[in-house]
């Protein structure tokens, strides 16, 4: 199973206008809620606002423009179609018991005490919601265009981005490369899901608070949409295509 933990921007949590029902699909020893059909869990011993947020979270990463509808529903039908949840945990022990009782591996997870509600400061949360979307969403319905393998339009410009093509993290990127994520445990798929994830938010707005460029630019240059925009215009225009309903 993918786990991706790294450096995110804050989405505040607001007032929710999706539809979050009460009950979830949680397997035993977890509670949940449901966001736009996606199951939300948290095991029982995290407090009840974690799940909450993680719920909030998830919504407004499906409905960036907050009208309460899904900005592109067939991305919501086909993560709902595999099972895919949200999972806030506090151990590796529950996410083994959340895996156990789930028996699939279409959902990510984020630690409770890495969670931030509000503030100026970094929540994992979002994160995390990102990526559950975009690999076991936007991967899916759209392979060519989201794919995590090598030759899907977000990986050339991934490698476009990292200054080459590389299987394994290089000794040293390129001068010219804008990302240069150097985890050694992120293989080939694991940079393009973490690409994704900094370019949509980038271009969303959650990388620009202040400080965020210098904290951040040992693995990503590009932190606000202006910065995409002049250098690397290209990412714009693909990710900006309405079909995807990223940024409706």
């Amino acid at each position: 199973m993918k786990r991706i933990f790294c450096c995110l921007a804050l989405l505040a949590a607001g007032p929710f206008a999706g539809p979050m029902l009460a009950l979830a699909a949680c397997p035993q020893d977890f509670t949940g809620k449901n966001s736009f059909g996606i199951d939300v869990c948290a095991h029982t011993e995290i407090d009840g606002w974690k799940l909450q947020h993680a719920a909030q979270t998830l919504a407004g990463v499906l409905d960036f423009d907050g009208d309460g509808a899904p900005d592109n529903q067939n991305i919501v039908d086909k993560l709902v179609e595999q099972r895919a949840a949200y999972v806030v945990v506090s151990s590796d022990q529950q996410e083994r018991l959340f895996s156990r009782y789930r028996g699939n591996d279409t959902f990510t997870i984020v630690f409770d005490d890495e969670m931030e509600r509000g503030g100026d400061g970094f929540d994992p949360t979002v994160e995390e919601a990102l990526h559950l979307v975009t690999d076991f969403g936007y991967a899916e319905v759209y392979p060519n265009d989201f794919a995590t393998q090598p030759g899907s339009r977000i990986a050339d410009l991934m490698d476009v981005a990292r200054g080459g093509r590389f299987e394994t993290v290089p000794p040293r990127y390129p001068d010219n490369a804008v990302y240069s994520y150097d985890d050694e445990s992120c293989d080939y798929a694991c940079q393009v899901t973490e690409f994704t994830y900094w370019a949509v938010s980038s271009l969303r707005g959650q990388q620009g608070m202040p400080g965020r460029a210098d904290e951040i630019e040992d693995e990503w240059k590009l932190n606000t949409k202006l910065k995409i925009e002049l250098q690397f215009p290209e990412l714009a225009k693909f990710l900006s295509e309405s079909k995807f309903g990223l940024f409706p």
